[in-house]
């Protein structure tokens, strides 16, 4: 019944008639008595004319869900649909009514309410019943697949004589050779949004090797097997998320998906959440995705937000994570590092397995953010923090080299260093002690020879007293008569080369499988500049790629000092290299090819003929790498032992070309053109 001859039945009338009372209530604010009677004046007013509005005009809204007859919604349909779609999307009136079911695979046609719905090809995976069009009638949204198995969302809108022709609206996840669509759910995400959630299940390329095959087909087997694992584990989704709105022409706000896990890097499970609310009291939902990452061998589970804030041109995320988590543990494991060294080692690891996780810069991210791998992490101070922390606790246990291969892992440019930070850098190298007084003597003038990056030294050590000096036309040098006399032209070449001198190792490279070694025919490297395509490629052993290296299927070359790998030599067994405390053997037959996975060598009696004279003793037990703070030597067998030696006035960019005697006792380098040896 209208009201002072007035109707208003609208939500637009109402939300005015409780703006006016505001408005004047603020007027007349120190006006009491006035004041008291206005308010109470359109109270009143309102109270009547909520009373009285359901029985006038008919029908004006139609409930979520009923079933409504033409002739019906013609009679009582609102003059101005945009009031409807207002209510609707009110998130004090969510709709709770809403429907959300899910299908297995081959489901080609089903019904919702008492409308039928039908896929033109594929699959009905999840569907998800809405109002999209505020005309009161249920529409439903079908995440599906289609013939070829892309996984994909379309629309549906219910007319009188029940669902519309399904209409196609994107593509949401591609097909995925060897990968199915386990399972499918859709369903509201707040009072604006629906959450699409897809889970895959994916079969490793394992195709069984039988006895009669060639050695040429076993190893191309092989290498196929391990490249379609390193797929599996890098690029295709264990799960997927998409974020859409709830309107007429609904649009794909986010998209995220969560990979296969790489066990040697990556946290073991990572759990997604997402949510929605006013995050920044603007009146419109925002979106929040919470990320659980958890080592169960560890009890242990860090979590962190991540919020996109509604704007008028989209989603914008708030970009203060995933910092301030790295942050956190990072200030956890600095606050530690004086009282318990091994905390701190860990809550420091910690902070690269979650950055490697989250990050793109990781170069092993398990995260997918619309189609990018990870989130932008790049300049991480956290990541930095941790580094260093890492660093100052291996020097305090002792152990030199895994300090020296966190102070390489400095150089990622994706970290920054602050000030503090740095000089907590250069505290810790400092304090790691020499351990071994060196008579220093020094030698001959002699220039390092050119060469590929990876080969023997320009000096080497024929006997305890005799040293080598290599290049065109040789020179040996007797270290207790000071002597200097000829070689043969041509005897004495840096390359590592096979007992045929056919084949030489030249460098290193690194693809998603691990490290290689990259080998080239000799005659391409003698000039110092090698040329043409690799001969062979073996891997050394599979391994996670460098934080901050972009992942290859094929070998890419990577600097000598960006591993922890080391070439000794080439002997008759295969190519020793060494990591470490550990000694391996990468075996290739005849033509350089390889011939089987590699073997760690426990025992010197396994190098059936010694090494050629360079950075190692002949036996391997021992070998020199030339770092930042000094000279290393690091004993391999029988056990592991490492020294640090401080020749004076180092400079390590200055240096190069290390050699060690037969007895591990004696080294030589060149520093500014100038042999120098040391003796303990």
């Amino acid at each position: 019944m209208p009201l002072f001859g007035i109707q208003l039945h609208t939500l637009r009338d109402r939300r005015f008639i409780a703006r006016l009372g505001r408005a004047v209530s603020l007027r007349f604010a120190n006006r009491r008595g006035f004041v008291s009677f206005a308010y109470l004046a359109l109270a009143l007013f309102g109270v009547v004319f909520l009373g009285s509005c359901d029985s006038c005009g008919g029908d004006t809204t139609v409930p979520f869900k009923r079933e409504v007859s033409s002739k019906k919604m013609q009679k009582g349909e609102p003059e101005n649909k945009a009031e409807m779609a207002a209510a609707s999307t009110d998130p004090s009136r969510l709709l709770e009514t809403a429907s959300a079911r899910s299908y297995p695979q081959d489901t080609r046609e089903v019904t919702l309410g008492e409308a039928r719905l039908e896929t033109p090809d594929g699959s009905i995976r999840a569907v998800f019943g809405f109002d999209l069009d505020s005309d009161g009638d249920e529409d439903a949204l079908l995440v599906a697949t289609d013939s070829e198995g892309n996984l994909i969302l379309r629309k549906a809108e219910r007319s009188t004589g029940g669902f519309q022709a399904v209409d196609d609206r994107l593509k949401l996840w591609p097909a995925v050779a060897s990968c199915q669509t386990d399972s499918v759910t859709i369903g509201q995400l707040g009072a604006s949004y629906a959450e699409i959630s897809a889970t895959f299940g994916c079969e490793a390329w394992n195709q069984e090797v039988g006895d009669s095959e060639s050695r040429e087909t076993i190893d191309k087997q092989r290498e196929l097997q391990q490249a379609a694992a390193a797929q599996l584990a890098r690029g295709v989704a264990q799960r997927a998320f998409w974020i859409i709105t709830l309107e007429a022409a609904p649009r794909l706000l986010e998209h995220v998906a969560l990979r296969q896990p790489d066990e040697t890097r990556a946290p073991d499970k990572i759990d997604l959440r997402f949510s929605s609310r006013d995050l920044d009291s603007d009146g419109h939902d925002d979106v929040e995705m919470t990320i659980d990452l958890s080592r169960e061998d560890e009890g242990e589970k860090n979590t962190v937000l991540f919020s996109w804030l509604n704007r008028p041109s989209g989603l914008a995320r708030d970009l203060s994570q995933p910092e301030g988590l790295f942050l956190s543990l990072a200030d956890q494991a600095r606050n530690m590092l004086n009282k318990n060294p091994d905390g701190a080692l860990k809550r420091a690891e910690r902070v690269q397995e979650v950055y490697d996780a989250l990050c793109r810069q990781g170069g092993a991210s398990r995260l997918l953010i619309s189609g990018v791998s990870g989130f932008d992490c790049d300049g991480s101070t956290a990541l930095g923090r941790a580094k260093a922390v890492a660093l100052a606790a291996w020097a305090r246990k002792g152990d030199v080299m895994r300090a020296l291969a966190t102070y390489r892992s400095l150089k990622n440019a994706s970290l920054q260093l602050s000030s503090r930070d740095r000089k907590l850098v250069d505290t810790a190298l400092k304090s790691i002690p020499s351990a071994t007084q060196v008579i220093w003597q020094l030698g001959p003038e002699h220039r390092p020879q050119a060469g590929p990056e990876v080969r023997l030294p320009s000096v080497a050590f024929v006997d305890e007293n005799t040293l080598l000096l290599r290049g065109s036309t040789p020179r040996f040098f007797n270290l207790e008569e000071q002597s200097l006399t000829e070689g043969e032209p041509g005897t004495a070449h840096t390359l590592i080369e096979d007992h045929s001198r056919r084949f030489a190792v030249v460098s290193l490279a690194q693809s998603c499988l691990g490290y290689h070694l990259r080998i080239v025919n000799a005659s391409q490297a003698r000039a110092g500049v090698y040329t043409g395509p690799a001969v062979s490629e073996p891997l050394i052993e599979s391994r996670s790629a460098l934080p901050g290296t972009a992942c290859s299927t094929s070998p890419v070359e990577i600097h000598n000092g960006d591993s922890d790998y080391r070439v000794l030599g080439w002997n008759p067994q295969g190519i020793v290299v060494t990591e470490g405390t550990r000694l391996l053997l990468v075996r290739v037959d005849e033509d350089a090819q390889p011939s089987g996975e590699s073997v760690n060598i426990t025992d010197p009696r396994a190098l059936a003929a010694p090494l050629s004279p360079g950075a190692s003793t002949p036996d391997g037990r021992t070998y020199g790498v030339i770092t930042p703070i000094g000279i290393v030597l690091q004993s391999v067998l029988p056990s592991p032992k490492t020294s640090l030696l401080r020749p004076p006035e180092w400079k390590a960019e200055e240096t190069s070309d290390l050699a060690l005697a037969p007895s591990g006792r004696k080294l030589a380098f060149i520093a500014a053109s100038r042999v120098y040896i040391g003796k303990w």
